[in-house]
C-alpha cells in the first residue's frame, strides 16, 4: 500500500468513484505518471509506502481513546 501526493489543484479527486494510474512497464514514477479520474489527470509528486500494521494499530488506539466514557466528576 502506498500514499500518493499529487500536484494541486486536483479538483474533486476526493469525490471520484474510481481512479486510474498511468504507468510505464507496470511501474509508477513520480513526476512522470498521473492519477486519472473524470477526464482529469493529476501528476504524482510523491510515493510513500504505508506501514499497514502501524496504521491499523494507530486506528485501534484512536478508537479506544475516543470511545472511552467521559468522567463525571
Amino acid at each position: 500500500m502506498y500514499l500518493l501526493t499529487v500536484q494541486t489543484p486536483c479538483t474533486n479527486l476526493a469525490f471520484a468513484n474510481a481512479i486510474g494510474l498511468t504507468s510505464r512497464n507496470n511501474i509508477l514514477y513520480r513526476d512522470f505518471d498521473f492519477v486519472t479520474f473524470h477526464q482529469q489527470r493529476c501528476k504524482v509528486l510523491k510515493i510513500v509506502p504505508v506501514d499497514e500494521l502501524k496504521m491499523k494499530q494507530d486506528e485501534t488506539k484512536r478508537k479506544s481513546t475516543t470511545s472511552a466514557p467521559a468522567s463525571s466528576g
